[in-house]
């Protein structure tokens, strides 16, 4: 994405190219919506999410200075778009649905075949999912951009504005809080992600 997004591109797009404002869109919109999703846990939320989101970043073009990456940038304000979104609703849980756009991507490792393998994996898959939406907020953000969006300490210390040695905290707590979650998993033999 960052390869097309170059320093010139987002130029056009400030100072009004249409065509290349809409090539910007395009090539944002579905990470975007990936990252409300992984946030919200629910489709139509993250849905109108993704939509305003965009539309925060098309108005907010002008003010991006180029001090990170474009997509660092965006996922800053879509976060924090999903983060205000929540609180305003005063989430403490999130509803649980299957995303196969979400999911598709870092399935569940399974070695087994066949039927029996393929529901073990959907179980073990499902009990993840919940035990990162059971994480409190500032947790299961970290866990999202890290893991499901494959951002650097780095970059996700930019989305968040926090000092990198929090996100590394941050990101360690949760992955103690998920083990513990998840031991009976473990314990009964069940292969953990």
């Amino acid at each position: 994405m960052d390869d097309l997004l170059n320093e010139a591109f987002i130029e056009r797009c400030k100072s009004g190219d249409k065509e290349a404002l809409s090539t910007l869109l395009a090539t944002i919109q579905k990470p975007v919506y990936n990252l409300c999703l992984r946030l919200l846990q629910h489709r139509e939320d993250a849905r109108d999410a993704a939509q305003e989101s965009l539309l925060l970043i098309c108005r907010a073009i002008p003010q991006f200075r180029g001090h990170s990456k474009f997509s660092t940038w965006a996922y800053r304000l879509a976060t924090n778009h999903c983060i205000d979104r929540m609180r305003k609703r005063k989430w403490t849980t999130v509803p649980l649905e299957p995303h196969a756009e979400v999911h598709s991507e870092g399935a569940i490792p399974w070695r087994g075949n066949g039927p029996e393998g393929e529901v073990i994996r959907k179980e073990t898959g499902k009990k993840v999912r919940e035990a990162i939406a059971a994480l409190p907020e500032h947790y299961r953000t970290v866990v999202a951009l890290y893991h499901l969006d494959d951002l650097t300490y780095s970059e996700i210390a930019d989305v968040l504005n926090l000092p990198k040695k929090t996100v590394e905290t941050r990101l360690y707590r949760a992955k103690v809080m998920l083990r513990e979650s998840l031991r009976d998993l473990s314990e009964k033999g069940e292969p953990l992600p």
